[in-house]
């Protein structure tokens, strides 16, 4: 088999609601044909792996590799270290991929040498294949620089990336069992151009076993601690070593004397724990800290409609 021109890179635990066929045929059944396909097993269930295997004996360009369950995140980057291509293409097990998704994203990567990690608008899809909405992306390269200190602007399962420049930031993190995505993307967008598409390329499967669904509180809580990260680099050590820790027990970690940080946390905290964090506290802080969760809340008014919601 010569080089591939592109690597797509898929984990899976087990096929939990019969997603798995489509989503690899929506790969195996690309227009663009100059690829690889490999697939994580990992710790997977019996019926899981005859699918794969059953997918694997009709298409070479399948490869598999058996493994006891490590998680997504590094599964993930035993993926990339296996893979053959310097273009490497996420998908999830649950999720289906346009037809030309391939061939779009490799062209444009070819086009634009300057990009190193690239997203698109999805569309989001349930359990029976019903549209259900869409996700559309932010792709004015300014605003995106912008968004990314704030909150995640890529929808993982649907970027492509440049394994050669993520190694120089040893892939993803595997301290971060969620998240793992947006903490990459953060350190990536600081030193190379990132972007997204306005194209709807993935179908975005929505069920309770997905990882959006069953890690929310998880999710806010690595978002949090990224974003203490991108802000004040001295606590990235201190963060990666207590990530699995309480938040509030995390909280007492920082500088309470460094008044920027304090106000930094307080603001963070106020609209990303909005179930946790009571909203009279709001007339509790000053001038700074208020200025801060108004800027959070024009970045993403997502967690102020939830606040208002009481949800």
């Amino acid at each position: 088999m010569n080089m591939p021109a592109i690597s797509v890179i898929m984990s899976i635990k087990n096929d939990e609601g019969d997603y798995l066929s489509q989503s690899i045929e929506s790969i195996l059944n690309q227009s663009f044909k100059e690829f690889e396909f490999i697939i994580i097993l990992d710790g997977s269930d019996r019926g899981t792996i005859k699918k794969v295997e059953y997918y694997k004996n009709l298409d070479p360009r399948l490869r598999i590799f058996y493994q006891e369950n490590l998680g997504l995140t590094k599964s993930l980057n035993i993926a990339i270290k296996k893979s053959r291509s310097d273009l490497i293409v996420r998908q999830d097990y649950d999720d289906v991929s346009d037809l030309n998704r391939l061939d779009f994203l490799y062209k444009y990567m070819i086009k634009n040498l300057d990009i190193v990690l690239l997203g698109s608008n999805c569309i989001k899809i349930n359990n029976n294949n019903k549209i259900i909405g869409k996700i559309k992306v932010e792709c004015n390269y300014k605003k995106l620089k912008k968004k990314i200190l704030y909150f995640n602007p890529l929808i993982h399962p649907s970027v492509i990336f440049r394994k050669n420049i993520l190694k120089e930031f040893n892939f993803y993190n595997e301290n971060y069992i969620v998240s793992q995505d947006y903490e990459l993307w953060s350190k990536v967008s600081k030193k190379y151009k990132i972007a997204n598409i306005n194209q709807y390329l993935l179908k975005l499967r929505m069920h309770k076993n997905s990882v959006s669904s069953s890690n929310n509180f998880l999710q806010r809580k690595n978002s949090f601690l990224i974003n203490v990260k991108n802000n004040f680099k001295k606590y990235e050590k201190i963060i990666d070593a207590n990530i699995e820790a309480d938040l509030f027990y995390i909280k007492k970690l920082f500088n309470n004397d460094d008044k920027e940080v304090f106000d930094f946390i307080n603001s963070r905290m106020y609209v990303l724990f909005y179930d946790k964090i009571k909203v009279y506290s709001f007339f509790t802080y000053n001038v700074k800290t208020f200025y801060l969760i108004l800027i959070y809340y024009f970045y993403r008014p997502k967690y102020l409609i939830l606040r208002l919601l009481n949800k």
